[in-house]
């Protein structure tokens, strides 16, 4: 009779084991943050980059600078009751190009911002610099895409899917 109680104690402390290694399983998993990552907009989507150092009219010389556009991040909850957990720690950003199915520039930034749970962060990037606007002529058109990665206050880490945008080469 001895054996029978000392195992079932045994089993109903492994039952009781099991089921609270269960109970933050979302927290536990080194591969799934709290948050999901989003981008929800960039504005503007397409960018008129000016290619050509001179005013339309070709008389007045004036500086090529970088283009920027700006993309909206949200950080949505994975779960109803995950809390402060889901609060996300942006560390970098990447972003490509592509131009005729070739990618034309790629490249990684730093970031140091915190996305609340449930809220988002807006946040201004170089879209195309005066060194890769040398790439491009008047009228040409690449695709651009850009991503957002870091972590949950769990360590866990997040990453937004691909956001796009054009770049459109003119003469302003």
């Amino acid at each position: 009779m001895r054996r029978v109680t000392r195992l079932l104690a045994a089993l109903a402390i492994a039952a009781a084991a099991g089921s609270f290694w269960g109970c933050n399983e979302q927290l536990d998993d080194p591969l799934v943050a709290e948050g999901i990552l989003t981008i929800e907009k960039i504005l503007p989507a397409s960018v008129q980059a000016d290619v050509t150092p001179f005013d339309p009219n070709g008389v007045n010389p004036t500086p090529l600078t970088d283009d920027t556009t700006t993309v909206t991040v949200k950080n949505r909850p994975r779960t109803a009751d995950a809390g402060a957990f889901s609060d996300i720690f942006i560390q970098k950003s990447e972003q490509y190009c592509t131009f005729a199915g070739a990618t034309i520039t790629s490249g990684r930034g730093t970031a140091s911002f915190t996305i609340p749970s449930g809220s988002s962060a807006t946040v201004v990037i170089t879209a195309v610099t005066v060194s890769e606007k040398s790439l491009a002529a008047q009228g040409d058109s690449w695709k651009c895409y850009v991503r957002f990665l870091g972590d949950d206050v769990s360590g866990n880490p997040a990453v937004s899917e691909w956001g796009s945008y054009m770049i459109n080469f003119v003469d302003k």
